[in-house]
């Protein structure tokens, strides 16, 4: 297995797997909806790694020298994984480093953005446990939030979130800074957009458009609805679509199809 040394290494690499193995997928007629309710141009499905052995270990080597950059192993006590993306990838960091494991889910019946977004805590949690908590991907950092609250009340205190992956949203930085939890990530979407273009799989147009986004998240969704585009559940069954767009500077979102 190829060893990564610095942060550089972790970036370029993991950004390679997603792109490589369809893990991030685009389709800018119809987009994604999020969980949250964004909708977006792409979708990075961090599940699909667990069906690549070789490929999942060495990101999970990746995300342990990721936090052993920012907390000595002797300090973690619990490793948490947030459900359910997180919990796979949280449960073999937990085993590799012979840590204790918890996780977080939504409170049963919850599970629509207009819902409660209250998590409860799985497994055994001791007042004053100093945790690491393990997200697959990171959009607008409510589900971040949400869980540091559930393990607040129980007693832990997450001293920091390790994501394979996130959208490099400066709301979502802002609102974990405000809450004094540190936000680290293997490669950030700027990078998987950098290597897709690289080898082909997207364009000028789509590296605009993924840009615009991340500079205003609603703003594609507005721009589906006034073309009477309906958004593709990340729930249900997704096509891969790559449409052929013109960009168009007149277009409110800047591109047209």
């Amino acid at each position: 297995m190829k060893e990564m040394e610095n942060n550089s290494d972790f970036r370029t690499r993991t950004a390679e797997i997603i792109v490589e193995k369809d893990i991030i997928e685009f389709n800018m007629r119809h987009g994604f909806k999020r969980s949250s309710g964004v909708v977006s141009p792409f979708y990075i499905d961090n599940r699909k790694l667990i069906s690549y052995p070789d490929l999942h270990r060495e990101v999970l080597d990746s995300m342990i020298a990721l936090i052993q950059q920012h907390i000595p192993l002797e300090k973690i006590d619990v490793i948490v994984g947030s459900a359910v993306g997180g919990v796979p990838h949280a449960a073999l960091i937990a085993y590799k480093l012979k840590k204790p494991m918890v996780f977080t889910r939504l409170e049963s019946g919850m599970s629509k953005p207009t819902d409660s977004r209250k998590r409860v805590v799985e497994g055994v949690l001791t007042q004053g446990s100093n945790l690491v908590l393990i997200e697959d991907h990171v959009t607008t950092g409510l589900t971040v939030l949400d869980s540091v609250e559930a393990l607040k009340e129980q007693g832990g205190k997450v001293a920091l979130c390790v994501s394979i992956t996130d959208d490099g949203l400066e709301e979502t930085s802002r609102k974990l800074k405000e809450q004094d939890v540190p936000l680290f990530s293997l490669t950030s979407l700027n990078e998987i957009v950098r290597h897709a273009a690289e080898v082909k799989r997207i364009n000028g147009v789509h590296t605009r458009a993924i840009e615009r986004w991340q500079a205003d998240p609603w703003s594609f969704s507005e721009w589906l609805q006034r073309n009477g585009h309906t958004p593709l559940s990340i729930t249900v069954e997704r096509p891969v679509v790559i449409s052929n767009l013109t960009f168009n500077s007149s277009s409110t979102f800047g591109y047209h199809i």
